[in-house]
């Protein structure tokens, strides 16, 4: 998760240094891509380990995330 919302911003950023005027979008317009890759996925943990099936994230938690309280973004 945290590599996609990495790759999510250096789109964004490339976007704005390449010189195109972009509103920013917010936690609810971040959430619908995020949880369509997402959602119902099986990751695996540090150990390699099956995780269970990814529930959707509400706009609460993509805010933690941006925020940088709930991620290392």
């Amino acid at each position: 998760e945290d590599a996609w919302m990495t790759f999510f911003h250096r789109k964004l950023r490339a976007t704005i240094e390449a010189g195109h005027m972009i509103k920013l979008p917010g936690p609810s317009n971040i959430m619908v891509p995020f949880n369509a890759y997402f959602e119902g996925k099986t990751l695996k943990d540090t150990n390699g380990e099956a995780v269970g099936p990814r529930p959707a994230r509400d706009a609460t938690s993509i805010r933690g995330k941006l925020d940088g309280r709930a991620s290392k973004i």
